[in-house]
C-alpha cells in the first residue's frame, strides 16, 4: 500500500510484453533476420512463379509489385503487362520468397529482347524462360 500523500497507486501495473518487434524504418531486421539489401532496394517487380502455353510462350506470371516501403500482396500479370512494365524501365527480377515476407533470394534480372520477342533472365534463351517454378 502506499503512504497518504504519496503519488503512487497502491496497485503496480506492469506494462504487456511486446512479443513483436516492429523494425525501424529502412532498417529490414526482425529479431536479427535481415532482410536481403538487393531484394530491398534494387527490384519493383520479383516474379515468382510461372506458367507457359504448350509453345514455350509465357501466359502469364505470379509476382509481388513494390508501393513504396513494402512489397504489395501476390498479384497476377499477364504476358502484356510484364511487356508494358520491362519496357517503360521498371525493374523486373525473378525470385524466390525466404524466410521473412518481403524478402526475396534473387535468382536474376529479367530482361526483354524486342527483335525476338523474348523474355528470360539469360541473355541467349531461344525461348521465354524465367527460372522460376511453374504454376
Amino acid at each position: 500500500r502506499a503512504a497518504f500523500g504519496t503519488r503512487r497507486s497502491a496497485v503496480q501495473v506492469r506494462p504487456p510484453r511486446l512479443f513483436y518487434i516492429t523494425p525501424k524504418l529502412k532498417e529490414g531486421a526482425v529479431r536479427g533476420t535481415r532482410i536481403s539489401p538487393k531484394a530491398q532496394k534494387d527490384c519493383d517487380v520479383i516474379v515468382v512463379a510461372a506458367r507457359y502455353n504448350k509453345y514455350g510462350r509465357l501466359r502469364f506470371v505470379q509476382a509481388y509489385k513494390r508501393m513504396g516501403l513494402i512489397w504489395h500482396d501476390i498479384q497476377i500479370l499477364d504476358r502484356q503487362t510484364l511487356v508494358e512494365a520491362l519496357t517503360s524501365g521498371v525493374r523486373v527480377a525473378a525470385g524466390v520468397p525466404i524466410n521473412i515476407e518481403g524478402n526475396f533470394e534473387i535468382i536474376g534480372a529479367i530482361k526483354f529482347n524486342s527483335e525476338r520477342d523474348i523474355i528470360a533472365v539469360n541473355e541467349g534463351a531461344k525461348r521465354d524462360e524465367l527460372q522460376v517454378p511453374i504454376c
